[in-house]
């Protein structure tokens, strides 16, 4: 869902596979977020061996919805690694739709990430109404649920343990897994050994609002 930090977690998931991976891209067909896009990071990414898909210079800073065909390719490339970082809404699910032949022929997997501090992301029964209704529209079968309960800043570890109340009934009810409750690189310290329910991915924060 739109605001739930996909971005960032792409980021994160990114960085990790190029230190198990020669080959590794990540392409960024959000068309949704005006903030939190991955061609923001091109230049780091780019630095750190990665190969980053994005529209064309011209459109960098656009908010149309762009695919650029490098994509497709990408996908089929048996060789890379690609992450993808989709829009949280309807259009971007129709988006990633739009790519259902390459994501079916190669082993794709499908992270839902869920912020229940968004709107419409609070309760068991609407996280589960919009994740049933953007993988149909984004012709996919969610994989596994991240947890990402946050409020920039202003996140506590309470919070997310809240959080982690909320996506249980999720994955309980639907049988989807989660994959991990993400903490921000800031509250780590604060989290230490602290027992969440989920495994615990720590992840640094790239993606910064203009205000900040």
């Amino acid at each position: 869902m739109f605001g739930s930090g996909k971005t960032e977690i792409s980021l994160a998931f990114a960085r990790a596979l190029k230190m198990l991976f020669e080959q590794v891209a990540i392409a960024d067909i959000d068309t949704v977020s005006p903030y939190f896009r991955s061609r923001d990071e091109k230049a780091p990414l780019e630095a750190a061996g990665l190969r980053v898909v994005t529209p064309p210079f011209p459109f960098l800073r656009g908010d149309l919805p762009m695919i650029v065909p490098e994509v497709g390719g990408f996908l089929q490339n048996e060789t890379y690694r690609t992450v993808v970082d989709v829009g949280g809404d309807d259009d971007g699910a129709v988006v990633l739709g739009s790519l259902s032949r390459f994501t079916k022929e190669q082993p794709t997997a499908v992270f839902f990430v869920v912020n229940t501090k968004r709107p419409f992301s609070d309760k068991p029964d609407t996280i589960i109404q919009n994740m049933y209704r953007l993988g149909q529209k984004g012709r996919v079968s969610i994989t596994a649920l991240i947890h990402n309960t946050h409020l920039q800043s202003e996140t506590t570890i309470e919070m997310i343990e809240q959080g982690e109340t909320i996506l249980r009934e999720v994955s309980e009810t639907t049988k989807i897994p989660v994959f991990a409750t993400v903490v921000q690189e800031s509250l780590a310290q604060d989290a230490g050994d602290h027992g969440f329910f989920f495994p615990k991915m720590t992840i640094h924060r790239y993606m910064k609002t203009p205000w900040e």
